[in-house]
């Protein structure tokens, strides 16, 4: 069945399924890093920004 989809069509339905469990995998370790120290630390904010950044992407293909 993979095999008979198209290119563009493969491509599309991997990002459009990657980029938000991605997303949602990087604020999960990044909150968890925050809670392990209790406070933010550099990675865990580089994490949530990265995190974010495809969220703000996923939400503006739509």
């Amino acid at each position: 069945m993979w095999a008979l989809l198209s290119k563009p069509l493969r491509r599309w339905l991997l990002l459009s399924l990657a980029v938000p469990l991605v997303a949602g995998g990087l604020s999960l370790v990044a909150d968890a890093l925050q809670r392990k120290k209790g406070r933010p630390t550099k990675t865990s904010k580089l994490l949530s920004g990265v995190s974010n950044f495809l969220r703000r992407r996923r939400n503006r293909r739509k």
